[in-house]
């Protein structure tokens, strides 16, 4: 396949105004990602003000109250509630995601530092072979 040409299944021009649909199309896909940058963000800095007081990452009411609300709107604007839970529903995964890496402790936090994360044992249980 090495220098092949690949073809389009309609190798005809675009229809009268098809390229301004597609660069309209281009404009408000580049703001839905700077509106995604803008949320995450947000949403990192709500998480690290629950961590910071104790709460953890995951606010399962505040999660829900969010969901349904992105529903509701979605009804409201025509479209289908089912695509606006399910977006909402990765934004915050992808937030709590993100939160979590970002609060992971290295070695160069010192208790109490911002980030840090206090020590916990763990316990393996199981395995079949030496330790060490």
């Amino acid at each position: 396949m090495g220098g092949a040409l690949v073809r389009t299944m309609d190798a005809r021009p675009p229809s009268p105004g098809l390229n301004e649909l597609r660069d309209e199309l281009a404009r408000i896909d580049r703001e839905v990602v700077e509106l995604l940058a803008e949320r995450l963000k947000v949403a990192r800095r709500a998480i690290r003000l629950r961590v910071a007081a104790g709460e953890g990452v995951t606010n399962r009411t505040q999660e829900r109250l969010v969901r349904e609300r992105a529903r509701r709107w979605a009804v409201e604007r025509g479209v289908s509630p089912e695509l606006a839970d399910r977006v909402f529903r990765e934004l915050i995964r992808c937030g709590k995601a993100g939160s979590r890496r970002s609060h992971a402790p290295s070695r160069f936090d010192s208790p109490g530092s911002v980030g840090s994360v206090a020590p916990r044992s763990a316990a393996i249980v199981g395995g079949s072979g030496p330790v060490g």
